[in-house]
């Protein structure tokens, strides 16, 4: 099933994040309410590294109660900063996940359904 990154909660946020870590999950039984994986959208232990490790920004927006997430690099030959991803979510893990996703798989990915 594909869907908007920007959507993704849940299971198939970390199911993404797998992905984009170049992991290649066998979920054959995803949609068992016993199934457990690494949690990288609500588990410190699992998605801080990646939010440390790919620099990504956190800002809290007061007006929307929701938190932003950014990547960004610079461009070494002309000293530029670039965006290359940014998302919202209504934690710092949901959005940071969300925006490591985008960054590394595009707008739109491939969940189990």
């Amino acid at each position: 099933m594909i869907k908007k990154a920007r959507d993704l909660t849940g299971k198939e946020l970390d199911y993404a994040v797998a992905v984009a870590l170049g992991k290649t999950p066998d979920f054959a039984d995803f949609n068992n309410s016993k199934y457990s994986m690494v949690q990288y959208s609500s588990d410190w232990r699992d998605g801080g590294a990646i939010i440390e490790r790919e620099k990504i920004s956190l800002e809290f927006c007061p007006r929307t109660n929701e938190v932003s997430a950014m990547i960004q690099y610079e461009d070494d030959a002309t000293g530029n900063v670039w965006q290359k991803a940014q998302c919202w979510g209504s934690n710092p893990l949901e959005a940071a996940m969300r925006c490591f996703v985008i960054s590394k798989l595009g707008e739109e990915v491939e969940v189990p359904g």
